[in-house]
């Protein structure tokens, strides 16, 4: 996921449809019992998405479709501070 430090905006598209969400994209989500949350989606058959987090600390799960508030495709952010040259050390940044 891009990096976003606290108090930036995420801004996103609603998606209508389920069958618009694309596997590896990021979305924000908001589920019955987790609340908001920010995560690549994938689908994991008819009524399952798997929710994954770029940061290796939060293991992968599954959300059913019906517990699925709405759905936001990530499109940009708006970051309200400024970058420290602390958050680009060779240790914060990965390479794909």
């Amino acid at each position: 996921m891009p990096p976003h430090k606290d108090g930036s905006f995420i801004i996103g598209r609603y998606i209508e449809n389920l069958g618009d969400v694309t596997d590896g994209r990021t979305y924000v989500l908001l589920t019955r019992n987790e609340g908001v949350v920010y995560k690549r989606l994938n689908k994991n058959g008819k009524n399952r998405l798997m929710l994954l987090s770029d940061n290796a600390f939060y293991k992968p799960y599954e959300v059913k479709v019906s517990e699925i508030l709405e759905i936001w495709e990530y499109t940009c952010s708006i970051a309200t501070s400024e970058f420290t040259p602390d958050d680009f050390s060779p240790q914060s940044i990965r390479l794909c």
